[in-house]
């Protein structure tokens, strides 16, 4: 009989526990840090591959990418869906990146997410006002950047990451990867042309 990937996860788990000091592991969460990083992993691989799908205009192409993506089971060490948070990383990284790179006075990343926000919607745009609360404090920022970034990113407390249930199906994390993947390329192109 061949045990689907999570079923079999759990029998290891379960014989894990039953070593020396499995327990232990066990409860430390350090048994299950290598499966979120390979999940971790194959997901940013795929919507990495998505996300250049679609700068090349391949939308077929790039939906395949996401649904592989959003079908990898629910990390129970980290708590999220891989596909997910791999997406929230692309578009982090872009604005990121972007503000690093950018010289003094040079706020094209900024105006490039104001752009961006003002067509984006669900989850892609919840995901980029949490990248904004992000940067407000983290980094330090002049007031004249300050200001326009704390406007765009909405008031009240900081936005969290989009987040499906534990159980919610593959159509769901799907959509809601793509949502943050359309909006990391519409940032790329708004920031670059």
């Amino acid at each position: 009989m061949t045990l689907d990937p999570t079923s079999a996860l759990r029998q290891w788990l379960a014989e894990q526990g039953n070593r020396p000091l499995g327990d232990a592991a066990l409860a430390s969460g350090r048994t299950l840090q290598p499966f979120s990083e390979g999940l971790s992993a194959a997901a940013g691989n795929l919507l990495r591959k998505a996300f250049d799908a679609v700068e090349r205009n391949d939308d077929d192409r790039a939906a395949r990418y996401v649904r592989r993506a959003a079908e990898l089971p629910y990390d129970e060490h980290e708590q999220v869906h891989p596909a997910v948070m791999a997406a929230g990383m692309l578009l982090f990284r872009e604005v990121t990146d972007a503000v690093d790179e950018a010289d003094d006075g040079d706020v094209r990343w900024l105006t490039s997410a104001i752009t961006v926000l003002d067509s984006a919607q669900g989850a892609g745009a919840q995901s980029l006002r949490h990248v904004l609360h992000t940067l407000d404090s983290d980094y330090v920022l002049p007031p004249r950047v300050a200001k326009p970034l704390r406007q765009a990113a909405g008031e009240g407390p900081a936005h969290q990451e989009p987040d499906p249930a534990p159980d919610a199906g593959a159509d769901v994390v799907a959509e809601t990867s793509a949502s943050i993947l359309r909006v990391s390329v519409a940032y790329h192109l708004a920031l670059h042309h």
